[in-house]
């Protein structure tokens, strides 16, 4: 029988997998005052540290740097190299809170399971290694614009994991769905998903992009398309390790890139 700090553990997962939720402004905004219902912590830590080559960001990152093997035309000869710390993100869950935000929303809170106030969802996110072609990757990364010509950033880190503590991840979010104020449409999306512990959500605005499942080298990813007609990603998981390509490119380039990384 687990004793101590092991009862207070309850969960531990990696997803295997991505899925895409499209959601709104509205939505977003709406999923933003999740913070109201608890408190959450950490983040404030992670860092962008250029590194001077290939094999500095992998030691640096304990990740081997990822390596390209097909380049579209036009792209720089020279790619750029980073690394992004991890950390770990806490929400905690508190009803005194929770109840305020409900009233606030024109609701009540729904009956709730025992030890869930005080309940913990925790995410640890490990360092990242970054290779950027043609585009300054902290600026990029922090919401800056692209620039014109072939530019795109192939970002690799391992799996997050997931601790939940009080209840299970799935109490947690089943309960987190159903108070007042989250958009119905949200809801179904995330809840049509299925076990939380085996897929990472992936939020896709409806209004300036769309998403199609898509198989990189025998593992499931999805393809993101930029309605603007600005740029492409794709973002697929194989062997506990997540990559990611983002940048001004057409779809078949990006899906050429990542299927010729490793």
């Amino acid at each position: 029988m687990a004793t101590g700090a092991a009862q207070d553990f309850l969960s531990l997962f990696q997803p295997s997998q991505v899925a895409a939720v499209p959601v709104t402004a509205a939505d977003v905004r709406s999923l933003a005052g999740l913070s109201a219902y608890g408190s959450v912590t950490g983040g404030q830590s992670i860092t962008f540290l250029p590194e001077p080559n290939a094999a500095a960001a992998g030691l640096a990152a304990g990740l081997a740097a990822p390596v390209v093997g097909d380049l579209p035309a036009g792209t720089p000869a020279t790619p750029r190299y980073a690394v992004v710390s991890g950390g770990v993100v806490t929400f905690t869950f508190s009803r005194a809170l929770a109840e305020v935000a409900a009233a606030r929303a024109g609701g009540t809170l729904p009956s709730m399971p025992a030890g869930l106030d005080g309940s913990s969802l925790s995410v640890s996110i490990a360092p990242s290694v970054v290779v950027s072609y043609g585009i300054d990757p902290a600026n990029f990364l922090q919401g800056g614009s692209l620039p014109t010509g072939v530019a795109f950033i192939v970002v690799k880190t391992r799996t997050p994991t997931v601790a939940a503590t009080g209840v299970t991840a799935q109490q947690l979010e089943n309960y987190l769905l159903s108070v007042p104020g989250i958009p119905t449409d949200v809801v179904s999306e995330l809840r049509s998903i299925g076990n939380p512990t085996e897929t990472i959500p992936i939020p896709i605005p409806v209004d300036l992009a769309n998403s199609t499942p898509v198989t990189i080298n025998g593992a499931s990813g999805l393809l993101i398309g930029d309605s603007t007609g600005l740029g492409s990603a794709v973002i697929w998981q194989h062997n506990g390790v997540v990559y990611g390509i983002a940048g001004t490119l057409t779809t078949n380039e990006v899906l050429g890139i990542a299927r010729s990384t490793h």
